[in-house]
Order: C-alpha cells, then structure tokens, then sequence
C-alpha cells in the first residue's frame, strides 16, 4: 500500500493477527518494511519493524514503523512472511494507522 505524505516524524502502524501457529514467526521472518524517499537527492530509504513479534493466534500485534520525511513524499508499505508452514498464516488489518 502506499500513501503521499508530509515532510516530519511519521509512522504508521499495521495491525497483525496469526492463525494456525505452533511454532511463531521471528522478527526476521515476519516484518514490516517502510520505503520512502530521503534527503535532497531522494534517495530510497527503508525502515523496519524491530522485535515486533506474534506470540499467539488471537491477539492483533502492533507492528509500529517510525521514519522521518526530509521532503513531501510517497511512502509505500508491505508486511512479509518468510516462514511457510502448512495451514498456517497471517492476518493483516487492511486499514493501518498513519501519523
């Protein structure tokens, strides 16, 4: 997903949910990525998650990115799941939330 935003402090935050987990995804397999523009010569910068993780199947987990916009700019958003075991997955709250 992507939103334009204003130059300052941002974050946004995506609410995720597992389902059919024994053995939890790490931070490493399971993460949020933010990918902006940085500095004078717009660089592609990316921000992410860190020690976020889901400890269970029922609770939504807060998955907060801060980053910080030197310009007006497009900020694009994925969630990733590096680990596959059958019959298990993500849930991924479809409106996150921007500040």
């Amino acid at each position: 997903m992507s939103r334009w935003c204003l130059a300052g402090n941002r974050s946004v935050s995506l609410y995720i949910r597992g389902y059919g987990w024994a053995v939890f995804p790490t931070a490493t397999e399971l993460y949020v990525e933010v990918v902006y523009y940085a500095g004078a010569m717009a660089t592609r910068t990316k921000a992410v998650t860190a020690a976020t993780v889901i400890a269970d199947n029922v609770t939504w987990v807060n998955f907060n990115v801060p980053f910080v916009l030197n310009s007006d700019s497009p900020v694009y958003v994925t969630a990733y799941l590096k680990k596959y075991t059958i019959n298990c997955g993500v849930y991924v709250d479809i409106l996150p939330v921007w500040s």
